[in-house]
């Protein structure tokens, strides 16, 4: 699993092996990270939902 650029050559690089544990282990990590950036994300949104609410609610008082 790559990401592909503009620039990429895909013809001078093999794909690579799933089965190694090293790149089992980055894609792992790569995917722990992105789950904690989604929930990072969901954190702030819920945040910003309070935040407004808590306004409109002063706003009507």
């Amino acid at each position: 699993m790559r990401l592909h650029h503009r620039w990429d050559d895909e013809d001078d690089r093999p794909e690579p092996d799933l089965q190694d544990p090293a790149t089992a282990a980055a894609l792992n990590r790569a995917a722990r990270d992105v789950r904690t950036v989604k929930l990072v994300h969901l954190a702030l949104v819920a945040l910003g939902v309070v935040v407004l609410a808590v306004a409109l609610l002063l706003a009507v008082v």
